[in-house]
């Protein structure tokens, strides 16, 4: 995305850009030539008015470096001429004569509709009535390099101008965004990638994600599962004397709403939805209990349980009613 900048301005040293009283005779103002004597003797300035003299040097790279290599122009009405309202069938086309020194589409903003100007050297004059923003759109289509804001709209709009930094989980990509946004009011107009994303925005960003995707994004193994059944039955079924306080509740919700405290420590190197897979569930889940609570949940409801056959078979406690678990018969009577 191209940037938009604020070039082509001469400000003097107590805040002035141009003259009082703009008129045909005074493009910039009373005394606001006087701002500019820097620039009328480069050699930029004179090829623009068709001579072939002029200075070269540490203006001249100035100036130049400040009308080229740009893809589109904004500039107010009176950049454009001193003509006040309708526009009443004049042929005015600019202060530049048929060749301006914009070569490029340039948007002219005007309450007065006008419609647009072809002139010399691929400079075309666009007036646009709906705003900054309408014309930033339409340079933004038309643009691909830098977008240049001049004179007039720095010096009412520079202050709404900002930027801020973005880390957010992207819905339609499924993946952290994290740029640089810069805004004129609320219309976006440069956005960079960050280069270096502080650890808690993007873990923010990353649970914002999972709450987003619900806890199903994570890898549940049977492991897993399992695991979040034994404690929830513990906490239902096995001890109904336990406190909320004294063993934590693993049902969805409870985890969804506890992100940060037991899941966030596990999303190093999490950005993107198939990144999820990655994230060891059950040693997150373990963790939430302490040593002596896994000793209780491992006593009052063991992962498995031995056949009289000697066989270890693992026990299902998602059944409602009750554990339960899946054995042959000959098992039961234990080994022949």
């Amino acid at each position: 995305m191209g940037k938009v900048r604020v070039g082509a301005f001469s400000v003097s040293v107590d805040g002035f850009g141009a003259g009082p009283e703009q008129s045909l005779d005074d493009p910039l103002g009373k005394n606001g030539e006087e701002m500019h004597g820097w620039f009328f003797p480069t050699r930029f300035f004179r090829t623009m008015i068709g001579k072939e003299d002029g200075e070269t040097g540490i203006d001249n790279d100035f100036g130049t470096r400040a009308m080229t290599g740009f893809g589109a122009f904004i500039l107010g009405r009176n950049m454009y001429g001193p003509i006040r309202g309708d526009w009443n069938g004049t042929d005015w086309k600019g202060w530049w004569g048929d060749n301006p020194p914009y070569h490029a589409p340039t948007y002219i903003l005007t309450h007065h509709p006008h419609p647009p100007i072809e002139m010399e050297g691929g400079t075309t004059f666009i007036f646009v009535t709906d705003g900054i923003e309408s014309a930033l759109e339409q340079a933004r289509g038309l643009a691909p390099n830098d977008l240049r804001v001049l004179s007039s709209l720095e010096k009412y709009f520079a202050h709404e101008i900002r930027a801020a930094d973005v880390v957010r989980w992207d819905s339609r990509e499924q993946a952290v965004l994290a740029r640089r946004i810069t805004r004129f009011g609320t219309l976006a107009v440069d956005e960079k990638p960050l280069v270096s994303v502080p650890d808690g925005a993007l873990c923010t960003a990353v649970l914002g994600g999972l709450r987003e995707l619900g806890l199903e994004a994570l890898n549940w193994t049977k492991d897993s599962i399992d695991f979040q059944a034994r404690c929830e039955f513990l906490r239902h079924r096995a001890r109904p004397d336990l406190r909320p306080e004294d063993w934590p509740a693993f049902d969805h919700a409870t985890l969804l709403a506890s992100l940060e405290e037991w899941l966030a420590p596990y999303l190093i190197g999490i950005t993107r939805r198939e990144h999820f897979s990655r994230v060891p569930l059950l040693e997150a889940l373990r963790a939430r209990l302490r040593r002596e609570q896994q000793q209780l949940l491992d006593k009052r409801a063991p992962a498995h349980f031995t056949v009289p056959s000697g066989s270890s078979i693992r026990i299902d406690y998602l059944d409602d009613l009750a554990p339960s678990i899946a054995v042959r018969l000959q098992e039961c009577y234990g080994r022949c």
